[in-house]
């Protein structure tokens, strides 16, 4: 059963967080009570906000996403490997422009399911794929890869919190790289024989194309 609650217009810019129960008005007292008892033990596992010396985008996402430590303390993809915390879909609508609140269970299938994450952490190969076609640790991404490695780093209350390992070249979108273009801070441009360079903050880089999963079999 799906729950309207406010038009698109009203919550254009808004996210769903779907740890937070006051988004679900139809919970029942059982999976709110499961949620906020959930909460209450990763929030146990998290550092205070700048302990881990994350990234200003890294941390803020951290933050956000509510990730544990371990995530980021247990271990660091290498080669051309990358590592990504899986989260839920940007926006759910239902036809009319709607906005829903979905029942637990279909929120839990969007977080498994959804190929959307954060990029927590990026072999030095991988690093160098990235810096050249402006994207960097910490962006949320979408990925292509049907069947990643999964990494178990913690066990809370019975359900596994993993990462996501494959390898860069599965990473299709990133939505600060598209932040970024809008805004000029990252741009394409093209010398006098029409090749294409991605300029950012950081430099000018000649774009190297990655490898996926795909093409690596």
């Amino acid at each position: 059963m799906i729950f309207l609650k406010q038009t698109a217009d009203e919550l254009e810019s808004e996210e769903i967080d779907f740890d937070d129960p006051r988004n679900a008005r139809m919970m029942t007292d059982e999976e709110r009570a499961a949620i906020l008892h959930r909460d209450k033990e990763k929030a146990e596992l998290m550092s205070p906000p700048g302990a881990l010396g994350l990234s200003p985008l890294l941390e803020k996402q951290r933050l956000k996403h509510k990730i544990i430590d371990a995530v980021f303390t247990s271990e660091a993809a290498a080669f051309n490997e990358v590592y990504i915390w899986q989260i839920p879909y940007r926006k759910i609508t239902a036809p009319g422009s709607s906005r829903i609140i979905i029942p637990i269970i279909t929120q839990d299938r969007y977080s498994k399911d959804g190929p959307r994450g954060v990029l927590i952490s990026a072999g030095a190969h991988a690093l160098q794929f990235l810096q050249t076609n402006g994207i960097q640790i910490g962006h949320t991404v979408t990925f292509a890869r049907h069947n990643p490695w999964r990494i178990t780093v913690a066990d809370i209350l019975g359900a596994p919190e993993v990462l996501l390992g494959m390898l860069v070249g599965d990473i299709i979108g990133s939505e600060e790289l598209c932040q970024d273009l809008r805004a000029g801070r990252t741009r394409y441009v093209s010398d006098e024989r029409g090749k294409v360079y991605v300029e950012t903050e950081q430099g000018k880089f000649d774009p190297l194309l990655p490898f996926s999963s795909d093409e690596a079999m």
